[in-house]
């Protein structure tokens, strides 16, 4: 990333701040996709920034969504997210899919920007009413959900997670 990209970066993230939680759903609220858009799309434009979202799938047939971030420039930062197993509901297969594209979308551009589009629910434990605060802070034994150590539960740049890879390509 160049000083200008970094630079333009940093003040549109300073500008993006706290995202209006506006809507409710499995037992916490979340900013919906569309405002996520209406919300940073001026702000990066002003900055000389954009995105793009692209489904996508790897030669391992795994299929995704890309975001872009991108600055005048040329050069740009992108991350890819695997879509979760869609588990058919009430709804039809294709809102089922465009539910779960929709999702990866959100919390995918939001995770470039880096900004939150929903409540940390992190230390809530599920209860038959939905969730209620977890306050014994030494009840997880300095484990996460998933039974990792609370310092080692993200993969270095690079190495695959559940939903895709972290850290970002740079190209030119």
């Amino acid at each position: 990333m160049n000083e200008q990209f970094a630079k333009d970066f940093i003040k549109a993230q300073s500008e993006i701040g706290t995202l209006p939680k506006d809507k409710k759903g499995y037992g916490y609220n979340y900013t919906d996709f569309d405002t996520v858009v209406k919300t940073v799309k001026p702000i990066l434009k002003n900055n000389h920034l954009g995105f793009c979202q692209m489904l996508d799938t790897k030669e391992n047939g795994k299929s995704g969504v890309t975001t872009i971030l991108f600055h005048e420039s040329g050069e740009n930062i992108q991350a890819w997210f695997e879509l979760p197993a869609i588990v058919l509901g009430k709804a039809n297969n294709a809102q089922n899919i465009g539910g779960a594209i929709s999702y990866i979308k959100r919390y995918s551009l939001c995770a470039i920007l880096g900004c939150s589009s929903d409540d940390d629910i992190d230390c809530n434990v599920p209860n038959s009413n939905g969730y209620t605060q977890n306050n014994n802070n030494n009840q997880n034994n300095g484990q996460n959900r998933q039974g990792m150590p609370n310092n080692q539960n993200r993969p270095q740049n690079g190495q695959q997670n559940n939903g895709g890879y972290y850290g970002t390509e740079n190209r030119r």
